[in-house]
């Protein structure tokens, strides 16, 4: 889809009225706009990221404390 899309408006834009292609095209570009503003990809790897730091430092806490008290015995 994000190979064939880009070609079938250039094979529509050069065969059909211009109109229809610069919609398309206009159209397309507000998408990736509002994709990028409501969806911020980056900041959800970023989210995703911070939550698996966070995952791994309560494990290794859990590990550190399980340690600690076997040590205790």
């Amino acid at each position: 889809m994000n190979i064939m899309l880009p070609i079938f408006i250039f094979w529509f834009g050069t065969q059909i009225s211009s109109g229809v292609a610069l919609y398309w095209a206009v159209s397309n570009a507000f998408q990736v706009v509002q994709i990028l503003v409501f969806n911020n990809p980056f900041k959800i790897i970023e989210e995703r990221n911070r939550l698996e730091a966070e995952e791994k430092e309560r494990k290794a806490k859990i590990r550190r404390a399980k340690k600690k008290a076997h040590k205790r015995k």
